[in-house]
C-alpha cells in the first residue's frame, strides 16, 4: 500500500501589507492545508494571521482565505498550517491526488451506520463512518458511547459500503482519539492478517474511494469555477458603474 501523497501546488500567499510569498501545499486534513516558503526573503506570518491564498490551475486562479493556526520551523523553510474556510478548496486538493492513498467522506446522502466490536465480541457499539482510506477508516460516536478504549485495542469493523450488497467486516487497532464538538472521532488502522477475505474487501473498499474522489472533484470544480464566474461578474458590473 502507498503512503499518503500530497498535491505539491504552487501558492501565492498575500497578508494585509500586499507583500506576497510564494510556496508549496505540503499536505492537507478536511480542515486546513500546510504550505512550505523558503525563509529567506519571505515575510513571516504570525499565529492568526489572515491570508489570503491563490491556486494558479492554469486557465483560472482561484483565491480563497485562510487563517495562520500554526508555524513549524524546517531546514530552510518554514511551514505554515492554514485554516481554510472553502470546503470546495479541500475537496478539490483531495480529489485532485488520485494515485495517492487519501481519506475520503461520505456523500451528503449517504449515512453509513459502523458497528464496532471490542476484540471480535460484546459489547456493540454503533456508530458513523466519518472518513475512509484504503489502510483504515474514521468512525464518529456520540460522547455519550465514548466507552474510553486502549488505544492499543483490537476492534472488529462492520458496515456496508454505498453500493456494494454485502457487508464489510475488517479487523483492526485505534490508533487515535479525538475530540470533536458533537461527539469522538475513532482512528482505526486495517489489521491485513487478522481480517478475513482482507484483498477481496479492499477491492471494494478502493472501488468506493475512486467513486467518492471523482464525486468530490467534479463538485469542487463546479463550485470553484461558479465563484469565478461570480467575481467575474461582480468586477464587470464594477466597472460599467465606474465608467
Amino acid at each position: 500500500m502507498q503512503e499518503p501523497q500530497t498535491p505539491n501546488l504552487v501558492v501565492h500567499l498575500q497578508g494585509g501589507d500586499d507583500e506576497v510569498a510564494v510556496g508549496r501545499i505540503s499536505g492537507y486534513t478536511p480542515e486546513t492545508i500546510d504550505v512550505d516558503i523558503v525563509i529567506e526573503g519571505a515575510p513571516a506570518y504570525s499565529m492568526g494571521t489572515a491570508l489570503s491564498v491563490s491556486i494558479d490551475r492554469g486557465k483560472q486562479v482561484n483565491r480563497f482565505a485562510t487563517q495562520v493556526v500554526a508555524r513549524k520551523e524546517l531546514d530552510g523553510s518554514r511551514r505554515y498550517t492554514l485554516r481554510v474556510a472553502e470546503p470546495a478548496v479541500l475537496a478539490f486538493l483531495g480529489a485532485r491526488d488520485l494515485r495517492g492513498n487519501p481519506r475520503v467522506r461520505p456523500g451528503s446522502e449517504e449515512k453509513v451506520e459502523v458497528n464496532l466490536y471490542l476484540g471480535g465480541q460484546a459489547p456493540l457499539v454503533r456508530g458513523s463512518l466519518y472518513d475512509l482510506s484504503s489502510t483504515g477508516l474514521a468512525v464518529w460516536l456520540p460522547a455519550e458511547e465514548d466507552v474510553r478504549w486502549n488505544e492499543a485495542s483490537e476492534v472488529s469493523v462492520r458496515f456496508t459500503i454505498p453500493g456494494e450488497k454485502k457487508p464489510t467486516l475488517l479487523v483492526g487497532a485505534i490508533r487515535n482519539r479525538t475530540l470533536l464538538n458533537d461527539g469522538i472521532k475513532y482512528g482505526i488502522a486495517f489489521d491485513e492478517a487478522a481480517t478475513k477475505r482482507f484483498s477481496e474487501q479492499w477491492e471494494d473498499i478502493k472501488r468506493y474511494i475512486r467513486r467518492r474522489q471523482l464525486e468530490e472533484l467534479q463538485a469542487a470544480r463546479e463550485l470553484l469555477d461558479s465563484q469565478v464566474e461570480s467575481t467575474t461578474t461582480s468586477d464587470s458590473g464594477e466597472g460599467e458603474a465606474a465608467a
